[in-house]
C-alpha cells in the first residue's frame, strides 16, 4: 500500500473510491492490519508532540525500533499519564511508557484533547482518566490539605483509600464524596447532563455540604429535572477508559452526534428514516473518526466527505 495514500486515509483526505481500496487492503491480511495500526499510532504520537508528519523513510525507521515493534504486538490507545507529585508527564503508548524530556510543571487545570483520553496519577495515589474534551481542576498547592478536584466533562476515578481525608469531586452544583472506590462522573452543566456510576465501594452525593444520597455498587444516578434517579449501570458505556467506543442499540443519529462531540468536528446529515436504524458495535478510539465512519458504511447505505469551504470545516453525510 502506498504510504501517502495510507496517511491520507488516516487524516480523512481520500475519495470514497480510494477509502474503499484502503479498507479492503487493511482487511486482506493480519500483516496489513498491523501495518495500518503502526501508522495510525505514529500519527497519534505526532499529534501529541505537535510535530510534522514523518516521511515514508522516517516511518519505516520508527517501525523498526523497539517502540515500533511493541506497537505491532499491542493494540491500544495513546494516552498521557500525569504525576502531580513528581511534576512529570509520561506518554503511554500501546501499554508501554516512556518519559518525555524536560517535563513541564503540572497546571492547575488540564484538558483532554478531542479524540483522546488523559490518564493522571494524583499526588495521593489516586488515578483519574479524563475523557475527550473534559477538564479537571486541582487545588492550588497551598490548598491541597483536602483531596478535592473539580470536573467539567467526563472522568473515571480510582481513588486511593485515606480514611482521614475523604476525596471530593465537585461536578456542577453537586459534589461526590468518597474514601476509596472506583466511579465514573459525567458533568456538563451547560447541557443539563449529570450522572455518576459506581463500580466498587461507596459514594455519597452531596449538595451544599449535605449528604442527599448514597449509591451502591453496580448502580448509577442521574440528575433529571432537579431529581436524582437511580438505575443499574451498563458497564460497556464506560469502556472509553480502555480506549473503546461502544454502541449498543444506538441509532445512527445518536452515533453521529456522539462522534461529533467526541472528535470535536461537526457532522451534518439530512433528516432521513435511515437515521433511526439502530447499530451495535465497538471501536478502538485510536483508529480515528474516519475509520469508524468507514466501518459504519458497511451496514448503512451512506457516504461521507470532509468539507473545507468558506472557513467552515465539517463532515457531510449523504444517504444512497
Amino acid at each position: 500500500m502506498d504510504e501517502k495514500k495510507l496517511s491520507r486515509y488516516i487524516t480523512g483526505d481520500l475519495s470514497p473510491k480510494d477509502r474503499n481500496e484502503v479498507v479492503k487492503w487493511i482487511n486482506a491480511s493480519e500483516k496489513n492490519l498491523n501495518e495500518y495500526k503502526a501508522r495510525r499510532r505514529l500519527h497519534d504520537i505526532l499529534l501529541w508532540n505537535s510535530a510534522p508528519a514523518p516521511s515514508a523513510g522516517e516511518a519505516r525507521k520508527i517501525r523498526k525500533d523497539s517502540l515500533g515493534k511493541r506497537m505491532l504486538r499491542r493494540f491500544s490507545f495513546a494516552a498521557i499519564a500525569v504525576s502531580i507529585a513528581f511534576l512529570s508527564i509520561f506518554m503511554y503508548h500501546a501499554g508501554q511508557k516512556s518519559e518525555i524530556s524536560n517535563p513541564p510543571v503540572f497546571p492547575r487545570s488540564i484538558t483532554a484533547p478531542a479524540g483522546h483520553q488523559l490518564k493522571m496519577l494524583l499526588e495521593d495515589g489516586s488515578t483519574v482518566w479524563l475523557n475527550s474534551g473534559s477538564t479537571l481542576l486541582t487545588a492550588e498547592p497551598r490548598q491541597r490539605k483536602e483531596r478535592a478536584v473539580e470536573l467539567l466533562g467526563e472522568g473515571y476515578f480510582k481513588v486511593a483509600p485515606d480514611a482521614k481525608r475523604p476525596f471530593l469531586v465537585k461536578a456542577g452544583k453537586l459534589e461526590i464524596q468518597v474514601l476509596g472506590t472506583e466511579f465514573n462522573v459525567i458533568s456538563y452543566p451547560d447541557q443539563g447532563i449529570w450522572e455518576t456510576a459506581l463500580f466498587s465501594g461507596s459514594i455519597a452525593i452531596m449538595e451544599k455540604g449535605e449528604k442527599i444520597l448514597r449509591l451502591s455498587p453496580g448502580n448509577k444516578v442521574s440528575l433529571v429535572d432537579n431529581r436524582l434517579l437511580t438505575a443499574p449501570l451498563d458497564e460497556e458505556k464506560y469502556l472509553w477508559k480502555d480506549g473503546i467506543l461502544s454502541f449498543t442499540g444506538r441509532t445512527l443519529r445518536e452515533i453521529f452526534n456522539e462522534l461529533s462531540s467526541y472528535f470535536n468536528v461537526e457532522i451534518r446529515y439530512p433528516e432521513s428514516t435511515n437515521l433511526d436504524k439502530t447499530y451495535s458495535g465497538k471501536f478502538w478510539i485510536s483508529e480515528g473518526l474516519y475509520h469508524i465512519l468507514d466501518v459504519l458504511t458497511y451496514d448503512n447505505r451512506f457516504t461521507y466527505a470532509k468539507i473545507n469551504k468558506d472557513d467552515e470545516q465539517y463532515i457531510r453525510i449523504r444517504f444512497n
